[in-house]
């Protein structure tokens, strides 16, 4: 499951927009999912993993961003009619 909102706090209080993309570290075949993001805060936090990298808190590799892509059937919004 994807978180819903944003995973940026800012003074002790999530952000509570949509998240729009998922940032992930890819390392020595493994990949860490980081954050979900929104487009408010995006910019921003690109330029605190490569800083997060740099001091040893986040794994070095290839950051990677993907963009959400929200999907919607029937059978997700009315589990009632689902086979």
């Amino acid at each position: 499951m994807i978180p819903p909102n944003c995973s940026i706090i800012i003074e002790g209080r999530q952000c509570g927009l949509t998240s729009t993309c998922i940032i992930s570290v890819a390392t020595d075949g493994e990949e860490y999912m980081i954050a979900t993001l929104c487009d408010d805060h995006f910019v921003d936090f690109k330029k605190q993993i490569k800083y997060m990298q740099e001091i040893g808190k986040l794994p070095k590799g290839n950051v990677r961003f993907q963009m959400i892509k929200p999907v919607g059937t029937d059978c997700v919004l009315n589990s009632k009619n689902c086979p």
